[in-house]
């Protein structure tokens, strides 16, 4: 079926062949309702895998981008705040990190505790989780959510420290890990090690001081000299 539309632009009788429009709008129509569909079909296959992990009620919201790519998004029906994400793998099973976003809350609420890494603008404590750790395993949180304690993950735990001048404050240094330090055995986290990043701010160089101190060697961290048994440095002069 052709469908013309006829028009008159300055005196001159014109007509467009409407059907192209029609067939783009109905190409449209199908693509995103092929999108509607699959995100659907995500989010109820999700939500019940989420429950069979966590013997949980949750709630997800799926984005099916036929370019970009699919990504999934999901919270506890009675925890909103703990949002994390959820990732396909490659044999169609799902892989999430929800555990990972509880711990990195419960973490953060901890920290609050400890105003030398809380309330210090010159620092950051960067967590993260892997997770793959909790893959092929089910646990039941319809009672309680697991405390950092319960060692059901192992976090990464990294300092991100900022200075300025032409060397390195070993003693603000110190503090700092040392404190980390402390948090972390007060806090009873899991962990393997203890990283830290503090990058210096000279006028001509950037130095990027590094340090990985294993847990083993945390009641021997005592002054400041222990600081250089784990200290790399490298110095990087800044784009013009």
């Amino acid at each position: 079926m052709l469908i013309v539309f006829f028009f008159v632009l300055g005196g001159v009788l014109l007509y467009i062949n409407a059907l192209p429009i029609i067939d783009m709008t109905s190409n449209l129509f199908n693509i995103f309702s092929s999108a509607v569909n699959k995100e659907t079909n995500i989010e109820n296959e999700v939500e019940e895998y989420l429950e069979n992990k966590y013997n949980l009620q949750f709630k997800v919201n799926a984005d099916v981008d036929f370019e970009q790519g699919t990504s999934i998004a999901a919270y506890p029906v009675n925890e909103s705040s703990y949002i994390f994400s959820v990732e396909e793998t490659k044999n169609g099973t799902y892989m999430d990190n929800f555990i990972g976003s509880l711990y990195k809350h419960q973490i953060i609420s901890a920290l609050k505790r400890y105003p030398t890494l809380s309330n210090n603008d010159s620092i950051r404590i960067i967590t993260q989780f892997d997770p793959k750790a909790t893959m092929g395993k089910t646990y039941d949180f319809h009672i309680a959510y697991p405390s950092l304690s319960d060692r059901l993950a192992v976090p990464y735990l990294k300092l991100s420290g900022n200075q300025e001048g032409d060397d390195i404050n070993r003693e603000e240094v110190f503090e700092w890990l040392k404190s980390m330090i402390t948090f972390i055995q007060k806090e009873n986290i899991p962990h393997n090690e203890l990283n830290a990043t503090i990058t210096v701010k000279a006028p001509d160089v950037y130095y990027y001081y590094t340090y990985t101190i294993p847990k083993d060697a945390f009641p021997k961290f005592q002054s400041i000299e222990d600081i250089k048994a784990f200290e790399k440095v490298k110095a990087v002069k800044p784009q013009p």
